[in-house]
């Protein structure tokens, strides 16, 4: 808060935020226009435009994720970790939108948001606003690992083979602390936001346990294995084979040095056809 600050003003500069996520969601695009200055600055996805004309021909143009039928949208916003600073006429406001989406296929997102608001005649309006999307905040939730998104592009998960899995994991406990997931036939360690793994039934049989050598192999987690194999047969001529691993589909190939890596889909755990957009609001987040 600045020094100026009133707490009805924060209250309306926030209940403008709600209302301009809420309307662009709709794709109500005339009442987002309402909310600008005439002289607005916007930034978002690496583009910028100036005036208010420029910015709503942008705006209307702006995807907000598929659209089933009945709907304008399939996304849901979350707005948080919000920081307001005011003076008389002019405010700035920091804050977070987790955005979960997609009506077949899910993904999330983070956008990192600041704005300018410029009070004209007792009416807060919004003058500035810059969109990140490549920025992190530890305090928006993240979703499963199993749901594509931009904040984690991909995990990279590495694996030991090993003899006997209890005894690997007896050694490795004391130093990385209990393994996440344990099955008959492999422990998963959290690391980050990866795992390490530990696997006494590799997945090849190329793949073993030679005392002295360095045995592990790496697992990168990918959108698509299509793509992946499209782009390897351009870049080299090897077996590559196909296998079901736990929840997903694994590619198993190797790389110039012979090199054995792993690429891994998972596949889509979205059972709703159709998700109704909406917006959590500040109230509900308790600020």
């Amino acid at each position: 808060s600045g020094s100026h600050q009133l707490i009805e003003d924060k209250r309306k500069i926030m209940d403008l935020i709600e209302t301009y996520h809420r309307h662009w969601l709709d794709r109500r695009n005339k009442e987002v226009s309402e909310l600008l200055d005439e002289e607005i600055v916007r930034f978002r996805d690496g583009r910028i435009t100036y005036g208010l004309t420029d910015t709503f021909k942008r705006i209307k143009n702006e995807s907000r994720g598929e659209r089933p039928s009945g709907y304008a949208s399939s996304m849901q916003l979350e707005i948080v970790d919000m920081q307001i600073h005011s003076e008389i006429n002019f405010s700035i406001a920091l804050y977070s939108v987790g955005i979960k989406g997609g009506a077949r296929w899910e993904y999330s997102d983070l956008a990192t948001i600041f704005q300018v608001f410029h009070k004209v005649d007792d009416k807060w309006k919004i003058i500035g606003h810059i969109e990140n999307f490549r920025l992190d905040n530890p305090n928006v939730r993240k979703l499963p690992d199993t749901v594509p998104n931009r904040r984690s592009p991909f995990n990279f998960d590495f694996v030991y083979p090993v003899k006997n899995l209890q005894r690997a994991i007896d050694f490795y406990s004391p130093l990385l602390g209990s393994p996440e997931i344990v099955t008959s036939t492999s422990a998963s360690f959290r690391v980050g936001d990866s795992y390490f793994e530990l696997d006494s039934e590799p997945i090849d049989d190329r793949i073993g346990v030679i005392n002295g050598r360095a045995n592990g192999y790496g697992i990168i987690n990918v959108n698509s294995l299509s793509d992946i194999r499209d782009q390897i047969r351009g870049l080299i001529d090897i077996n590559m084979k196909t296998k079901p691993c736990g929840l997903a589909e694994c590619l198993i190939t190797e790389d110039t040095s012979g090199n054995i890596v792993i690429f891994r889909e998972y596949k889509s755990t979205n059972t709703s056809p159709n998700k109704k957009p909406t917006i959590q609001s500040l109230s509900e987040l308790g600020q």
